[in-house]
């Protein structure tokens, strides 16, 4: 009996088009227009003489000429590259032990280390470069002061770069990795301990080669980060003569004389780092067959579990929360009730004055913008994030490919740039739209899409798409499979990306303080202007508020969802 063979070729020796691919080529129109649109005008104004649209404006390539040939500015690059790769390897070792030990260990307080290992994500890393300065800064630093050596850890330069980076972003590893680790099939593991290997050879001969292709994708994802970053490096470095690109794409868009066309020129050499990356990425992760762990039922269990010093996981987690979490927050919201920065601390020293100012004034209007453009950021980057990753998993046509590279493009561009290219394209539409809260909502969207990605396919790669060919085969539509199949399996990383979106919407400042205005102005901007104005001080007490808006919110968040899990398991 003839039939239709699922992947069959026609006789033109074209894959016939399935749901996904023309689920694919949707999502190529709606991602292509978020992100080719900023970028593309970008790219127009990196090769123009002025601003795209503005009069006299012609073709030129001296901006790309000075971008790569000013010793300055290849300099900049190359520490950019360095710090990103630094923080990379960093975080990607420290993320995925401390996920190994929380997803596959047997700790007696598992739940609590999940919860509070990603503490650090909640801060921005601005935040946490100011709670590093106050405790590491020379001379008068909080930590320095107390030790009798005063030059304990100079914070400023590139180690104390990292060293905040790797803080900050080691949590987003977590985040993308305890997916994929609860996920590896014990049994697979256990075939290993049959045949006599032992857990050091099972674990870097079965584990960690099941798990590479989420490793490479998140030490991709978080060098990037690391080399975009602007906030850590323009207060770290500046003042240690240490100079990375997004800080001098920063100083050429806002400092007079301003030049945004060579800014935008120095933001697609990063954007050129970005695309190499995603090939060397799809290079190495071509066959995804190879690491599917997943395929019907399966059987997962704590494998790793050490026979000797069980206590050593939890206390080596311990010293990392305290170094990492404890002193940073610890001397954020200390210095947060200073009338200002010094060693010498008494009484008189403190003051609520800091956070009566928060709430004087504009009152309310920032928290409330951070609120509603985090909250929309999280829930439409979550979805359609888990969309893609579907699109990507089971699309046999090249909008497959279009697709992927979309959807992570935007993230080499530093924030400055990026921001640039959203001004250009948006600052002459009859909408309404700049000027209000919602060009911030299209950058964020804009940014943050490779996170939802990312963490959804991390989830969906160790699944078979047998499951999804069964349903398929059974008659159920697209819309049916990915209600009852797709989005369940990538529930796990849908909650992690909506957790990293949100944190990311409320911390977000490099964009943020060149699209905002008076009346969308965001907590981070806050922040920011507190720093070029105020001090340190009162931008502590803005961190502080900051940092309880995330924490309130992902405490409703897990809430909501621990009930849904449980009302689901009563009825299951």
């Amino acid at each position: 009996m003839a039939g239709v063979i699922p992947g069959a070729r026609s006789s033109r020796g074209r894959s016939r088009a399935t749901d996904a691919d023309w689920l694919n080529r949707v999502l190529v129109v709606i991602v292509g227009a978020i992100v080719l649109i900023p970028t593309g005008t970008l790219v127009v104004g990196a090769f123009s003489s002025q601003p795209p649209r503005a009069p006299g404006q012609s073709f030129t390539l001296m901006n790309v000429g000075r971008a790569f040939t000013t010793p300055e500015y290849l300099a900049a690059l190359g520490n950019s590259v360095l710090i990103g790769a630094l923080t990379g390897v960093f975080s990607v070792v420290i993320g995925t032990a401390i996920a190994f030990a929380v997803g596959r260990m047997r700790l007696r307080f598992s739940r609590f280390w999940e919860n509070i290992v990603i503490l650090p994500v909640y801060v921005a890393p601005l935040t946490m470069a100011l709670s590093a300065e106050a405790l590491f800064a020379p001379r008068v630093g909080f930590i320095n002061v107390l030790l009798p050596n005063t030059s304990f850890f100079d914070i400023f330069g590139l180690p104390g770069i990292v060293w905040v980076l790797t803080v900050t972003f080691s949590g987003i590893v977590f985040l993308y990795m305890i997916g994929p680790v609860r996920n590896l099939n014990a049994e697979l593991e256990e075939a290993g301990a049959v045949l006599g290997g032992s857990r050091w050879n099972i674990l870097r001969r079965v584990s960690i080669p099941l798990l590479a292709p989420s490793i490479l994708s998140t030490f991709i994802v978080v060098f990037l980060l690391g080399a975009e970053d602007f906030s850590v490096p323009g207060l770290l470095g500046q003042g240690a003569g240490f100079h990375t690109l997004p800080t001098e794409i920063y100083y050429l868009v806002t400092y007079q004389p301003s030049s945004p066309n060579l800014a935008a020129a120095l933001g697609l050499t990063l954007l050129l780092i970005a695309v190499i990356g995603i090939a060397i990425y799809r290079r190495l992760s071509r066959n995804a067959l190879r690491y599917v762990t997943i395929a019907g039922k399966y059987r997962a269990s704590r494998t790793f579990e050490p026979r000797r010093f069980r206590w050593l996981p939890e206390v080596l987690i311990a010293l990392w929360l305290v170094v990492a979490i404890l002193l940073p927050v610890g001397g954020l919201v200390f210095g947060s009730f200073l009338k200002f920065v010094t060693p010498h601390i008494t009484a008189s020293s403190f003051t609520l004055a800091n956070y009566q100012r928060i709430f004087s004034g504009t009152g309310p209007q920032p928290l409330l913008n951070t609120l509603i453009l985090a909250l929309l950021a999280a829930t439409i980057v979550a979805f359609l994030g888990a969309l893609i990753s579907y699109g990507l998993r089971y699309g046999r046509t090249r909008s497959r490919g279009v697709l992927d590279y979309l959807s992570i493009l935007t993230l080499g561009i530093p924030g400055a740039a990026l921001a640039v290219g959203i001004l250009w394209a948006y600052v002459g539409l009859p909408a309404g739209i700049w000027g209000s809260i919602w060009v911030l909502l299209i950058a964020y969207v804009t940014r943050a899409i490779v996170h939802g990605v990312r963490a959804t396919t991390n989830s969906l790669r160790q699944t078979s798409p047998q499951l999804d060919e069964a349903a398929r085969l059974l008659g159920a539509g697209l819309a049916r499979r990915m209600r009852t199949i797709q989005f369940p399996l990538m529930s796990a990383g849908m909650r992690s990306a909506w957790v990293l979106v949100f944190i990311y919407a409320v911390n977000e400042v490099t964009a943020s303080v060149l699209l905002a205005t008076q009346n969308s102005e965001t907590v981070a901007v806050k922040i920011f202007n507190a720093v070029q104005m105020s001090g340190p001080i009162q931008a502590f007490a803005y961190a502080v508020i900051q940092g309880l808006i995330v924490g309130l919110a992902l405490l409703l968040f897990n809430r909501i969802l621990g009930a849904g899990d449980r009302r689901r398991g009563r009825l299951g």
